[in-house]
């Protein structure tokens, strides 16, 4: 699915110096979580497709997000690009489906690692149709479903938020 050419690491390159000496416009990903993981923007990219990343170590590692801009990541960042030929497979399911499971992959204690070799070793289970191919229609039905919890949490978290934030006057 992601085939040989299809998971790719970050570059060591990019390092809080390169970021102050190369602003610019495209963004740069690392293991870092908020922000939808940017540390800074530089003047040059590394990718431009559509494709998941995902953080390869720290707490957080095995986070996933969509990306579907030019941009570059470090090291701590990993990307998996779908072989031109699969038509029939929906990133976005893909990205819910590891949503729900790459961080249980994560190794070590304290520096969890989510590593290349790891990936690889992730199965995906794909929803296939009758004839036995991938089932888009499938796996778009599925990735809404998850789009439609994911925003029930949203909206769960900002009303808390409201709620945390509220006082009453006496």
């Amino acid at each position: 699915m992601f085939g040989r050419n299809g998971i790719k690491k970050g570059s060591s390159e990019y390092t809080n110096t390169y970021v102050q000496k190369h602003n610019g416009s495209f963004p740069l990903y690392s293991s870092k979580t908020i922000n939808d993981g940017i540390i800074g923007y530089i003047d040059s990219f590394d990718f431009d497709s559509k494709c998941i990343t995902w953080t390869t170590d720290g707490i957080h590692a095995g986070t996933v997000f969509l990306r579907d801009e030019r941009f570059s990541m470090t090291t701590h960042c990993g990307a998996l690009i779908l072989d031109n030929n699969l038509e029939s497979i929906y990133l976005e399911y893909v990205l819910n489906y590891l949503k729900d499971s790459l961080k249980s992959y994560a190794v070590g204690e304290q520096n969890k690692r989510v590593t290349v070799d790891i990936i690889k070793k992730v199965i995906i289970k794909i929803p296939v149709n009758n004839s036995g191919s991938f089932d888009i229609n499938k796996q778009k039905v599925i990735a809404e479903k998850y789009q439609k919890i994911e925003n029930i949490k949203q909206a769960i978290d900002d009303e808390l938020c409201k709620i945390k934030n509220s006082t009453i006057e006496l």
